[in-house]
């Protein structure tokens, strides 16, 4: 995979549970070096380092996951 060429329409799903693990967090940071856009799939079970807050276009956390599901809606409206 790090050898291909980006491709416009492909996004890469990305577990969170790979960027717990240093070879992992190796991985994501070449193909976003590359070019890949990627997308977080779950909450990481830490911070992200801060070489990796801009790898991913976009997260994908499921409800089950989201911490401010309990939150009121102008607790929401802060974030």
């Amino acid at each position: 995979m790090l050898t291909l060429a980006p491709r416009e329409d492909l996004w890469i799903e990305v577990p969170s549970e790979l960027v717990a693990e240093e070879n992992g967090r190796e991985f994501v940071g070449v193909l976003s070096t590359n070019g890949f856009k990627l997308v977080m799939r779950g909450r990481p079970l830490g911070e992200l380092p801060p070489d990796l807050l801009d790898a991913f276009q976009m997260s994908l956390i499921p409800i089950s996951q989201d911490r401010r599901i309990n939150q009121s809606a102008s607790e929401r409206a802060k974030h």
